[in-house]
């Protein structure tokens, strides 16, 4: 039993307080007490109590909207298909319908406005959503308020082909670039002839044959000079094409010279050849050379913490706050093996060059589950709650026995499913996950501060993992919570359930928290953080120790798939702040970042290649390394007088340009001055309108302008069927009228959760007790007057 407004009970308080002082007194102690009794029960059916029940609603002519997709993507299709629909349905049952119309599909935000709650949406539609809010979460929202969206089957009565190129903004000067031309066609059968120009010079030209929807065809080229350059691919059809706006494609690209890294080696390595290929690399035995306005980064090479004295490290500190790069790369003479713990010059780096704890230290573990209604969306052939609970559990299984775990599960308020008790009754916590149900509001705050309240006093290292799709009712709160709670020592891990999934939320939460967001495919990092450390080896730079991502959403970890072992790594333990992003299998850090100042730093805590980690230096691995590199130089063109930035447009969308400068700059468009706003203390801003394809000159800084962004995608969306069905909605040919209604009919059928008063009963107790108080004194009175 719930209560509408609790704090009215607090009215008995002064009801109790009263009774005492008058029976203290020597008033009649039953006629007080029967009376108290009465007055509470009426205080409680004054509190509104009432339980939640749930009955099932039924529609036998459910109401339809139809969405009717005119935009000018929508030209290779039966254009009538909507009306037809429109005419059978309103005679059958109550139905509407809408058009959308122009040269932007915003078909998320069409049904987020005609998303009315228990009702249903047919999408007369390609399913290309290139503006506004997102397709599938807005499907996912409306599935949370029972709108069920359907979507009528359809296919293009022409074909129409695109070309796009696609590839990087910035490339480095004299370095090999690879771009790629994407082809797209809405059928399945097309001939083109495709031409590439750089720089206004005719490169390639080949004559296609395509019968996939899409196809990429790669080019390389080596860029000569700094500054901008252009790029335009155009396709020639010689089989049908509705339209020949989309057969022409404009890139600007900005080419820099190769920055400047300062490497501080004694010797030749698989490192310093990287270096030297990729940055324009000098090699010295110090790091007095040091010069902030030359390098953008410096890399120590197992470099012992005697090779760095005071001046060069107050040096190297500067040189950080002012936003330079640092790699430190370890080896025989660094970290744990070089004298960095407790020195001056450790403060700048991201870990401590000690042993991380192992055996012997407590780790208590609190997994929170998302029970709400929005779990209960339908997720393939399961739903998202399903996946939770597999999440969890396959979690739970990975946890030491030695550690301590807590379950909470919430809705509107949080349920304790399990208090904070050791890894070895992970069976009975198991079976307590298995037979949660969802229902209810998503409040995710309550779990968080009863895991709060869980791990307070707890000796041991703290953490939280959420299990959730992220829709909480007040993110703020949630995301205050995280950071409240990382500032008491609690790390917060988050991991999706999907699709449905708010990843920008979820992300947001671990970053607060301190810890790391994964996707459910990526949930089994958390073994390497939690799970059963093995032995730890005696020498850690004799053996294998295999490699992998720990952090998949960091700059320097992201979609990077690592392979092998390395023989060797340095003792090392991450600081508070800093983030730990490949690991041994072991969980022992190998890359570990942070930010000191406004400069970038990475400890490697393995060495250059030469002995204990040549795996990460060659085939996909080398990534790594230059992703290293890259992270710490930060923005390349820092240290450039003026720097002019701005991404490629489509018409209709505002080319905004960005201009860093110590001074007021003076910029042009084609000889004209554009006037310019300043949004920071070295940085302006101005907005072009583009109104043709082409090239925009400002001052030397090339952006393309290319056809309306509706024209890229050509065709039906090959994700839009996908995407209905995962979310309950079917797929129709128009003339399946009857097993529309028939799916919409049983979609109709919903259990609704509903209030029932109780407080009747309170009122009829109270009415009782005090009717057969009154007839008990009368009768007394009767019976003493006979007697009298």
């Amino acid at each position: 039993m719930f209560l509408a407004h609790p704090y009215r009970l607090l009215l008995i308080i002064p009801v109790l307080v009263a009774t005492a002082y008058l029976i203290k007194n020597g008033h009649r102690k039953g006629l007080l007490a029967t009376r108290a009794v009465v007055l509470m029960l009426l205080i409680v059916s004054l509190a509104s109590p009432y339980n939640l029940v749930v009955r099932t609603t039924f529609d036998e002519t459910p109401s339809v909207t139809i969405i009717d997709d005119h935009t000018g993507s929508m030209k290779l299709f039966d254009n009538d298909t909507g009306q037809r629909l429109y005419d059978r349905l309103r005679s059958r049952t109550p139905a509407d319908i809408h058009q959308i119309t122009g040269n932007r599909s915003a078909i998320g935000d069409a049904i987020t406005e005609f998303a009315r709650g228990n009702d249903n949406i047919l999408l007369v539609s390609d399913g290309n959503n290139n503006h506004g809010l997102d397709l599938a979460d807005t499907i996912a929202f409306a599935s949370t308020i029972n709108t069920t969206v359907c979507a009528i089957r359809q296919e293009p009565e022409q074909n129409d082909l695109s070309v796009e190129i696609a590839g990087g903004k910035d490339v480095i000067v004299g370095s090999e670039q690879s771009f790629g031309i994407v082809v797209r066609q809405a059928g399945k059968d097309a001939r083109y002839t495709l031409s590439v120009w750089i720089d206004g010079t005719k490169i390639d030209e080949e004559t296609i044959t395509q019968t996939g929807r899409e196809k990429t065809t790669p080019i390389s080229y080596t860029f000569g000079s700094t500054g901008s350059h252009t790029i335009k691919a155009e396709i020639m059809p010689e089989s049908e094409d509705l339209r020949s706006i989309n057969n022409v494609f404009y890139k600007s690209v900005y080419a820099i010279p190769k920055p400047k890294i300062l490497l501080v080696s004694d010797r030749d390595s698989p490192l310093s050849r990287t270096l030297s290929e990729l940055y324009d690399t000098s090699r010295v035995s110090s790091a007095a050379s040091l010069d902030q306005d030359q390098y953008l980064a410096l890399v120590l090479d197992n470099i012992h913490v005697n090779d760095l004295d005071n001046e060069e490290i107050s040096k190297l500190r500067t040189y950080l706050q002012d936003g330079g790069g640092l790699v430190v790369v370890g080896g025989d003479r660094a970290y744990d093996k070089g004298g960095y713990y407790d020195s001056q010059f450790e403060t700048l780096l991201p870990t401590k060059s000690k042993e991380s704890a192992g055996k012997g230290k407590t780790v208590g573990v609190v997994i929170v589950i998302d029970i709400s209604g929005s779990v209960g969306t339908a997720y393939g052939s399961n739903t998202a709650l399903s996946m939770e609970k597999a999440l969890a559990i396959n979690i739970l299984r990975g946890i030491s026995i030695n550690d301590h775990i807590g379950v909470i599960a919430f809705s509107q308020q949080a349920y304790i499913v399990s208090p904070l008790t050791r890894g070895l009754y992970k069976s009975v916590i198991e079976d307590s996950i298995k037979r949660l149900k969802h229902g209810g509001t998503t409040h995710m705050n309550t779990a968080q501060d009863a895991a709060f309240k869980m791990l307070d006093g707890y000796t041991g290292a703290k953490n939280v993992i959420i299990i959730s799709d992220g829709k909480t009712s007040n993110p703020d709160t949630c995301l205050n919570l995280a950071k409240s709670m990382a500032d008491a020592g609690i790390t917060t891990y988050a991991v999706g359930v999907g699709e449905t999934t708010d990843e920008d939320f979820m992300r947001s939460l671990a970053s607060e928290g301190g810890g790391i967001y994964y996707r459910p495919t990526e949930s089994e990092r958390l073994n390497i953080i939690f799970g059963e450390k093995p032995e730890e080896p005696k020498d850690t730079t004799k053996g294998e120790f295999p490699v992998t991502v720990l952090n998949p959403r960091h700059f320097i970890s992201k979609d990077l798939k690592l392979s092998g072992s390395i023989t060797g790594y340095n003792a090392v333990t991450p600081k508070t702040g800093a983030q730990t992003l490949v690991t041994t299998d072991a969980g022992k850090p190998v890359v570990t970042a942070w930010r000191f100042g406004m400069g970038h730093v990475v400890a490697f805590s393995t060495d250059d290649g030469a002995g204990w980690s040549g795996a990460l230096y060659s085939g996909e691995n080398a990534l790594l390394i230059s992703r290293m590199v890259n992270w710490a130089v930060g923005d390349p063109r820092r240290n450039d007088e003026i720097a002019i930035s701005g991404d490629d447009v489509h018409l209709g969308d505002p080319a905004v340009i960005n201009v860093r400068s110590d001074t007021i700059p003076s910029i042009n468009l084609d000889g004209k001055k554009l006037e310019l706003s300043q949004i920071d203390k070295d940085l302006y801003q101005t907005s072009i309108q583009t109104d043709s394809p082409g090239f925009l000159d400002i001052s030397g800084y090339a952006i393309a302008v290319n056809y309306p962004e509706e024209f890229r995608e050509v065709g039906l969306s090959e994700d839009f069927y996908d995407t209905i069905r995962t979310f309950g909605g079917g797929v129709y040919a128009e003339d399946e009228i009857e097993p529309l209604l028939n799916n919409l009919r049983e979609r109709s059928t919903r259990k609704v959760q509903e209030h029932e008063e109780k407080r009747m009963p309170f009122l009829l107790a109270a009415m009782i007790i005090f009717v057969g108080e009154v007839a008990v004194r009368r009768l007394r009175e009767i019976k003493r007057m006979r007697k009298a």
